[in-house]
């Protein structure tokens, strides 16, 4: 059996996630979506997980935020989760 992702992969190294791009003509917008390697597994979080990682991710990224679902807006821009704006 191959093992992929190494057994001694936890804590912060472990967090990873998924990047969507959505393309829209000439409008590109992104969400990014935490999971974590667990088990030799990628496992989406959610709960109070999904938005630790996503708080953290916020906090270095430069002129960026996340709205609930994980869709990456400029900073200042809220957005509820209401609304889907790739769609």
């Amino acid at each position: 059996m191959c093992r992929c992702i190494p057994d001694y992969v936890s804590g912060k190294t472990a967090e990873t996630g998924v990047l969507q791009i959505f393309l829209d003509n000439d409008k590109v917008t992104m969400a990014f979506y935490p999971h974590i390697l667990h088990k030799n597994q990628i496992v989406p979080l959610n709960g109070q997980n999904k938005s630790k990682q996503l708080h953290y991710l916020e906090s270095i990224s430069f002129g960026s935020t996340f709205d609930v679902n994980g869709t990456i807006l400029p900073r200042g821009i809220e957005n509820n989760g209401d609304n889907n704006i790739h769609k």
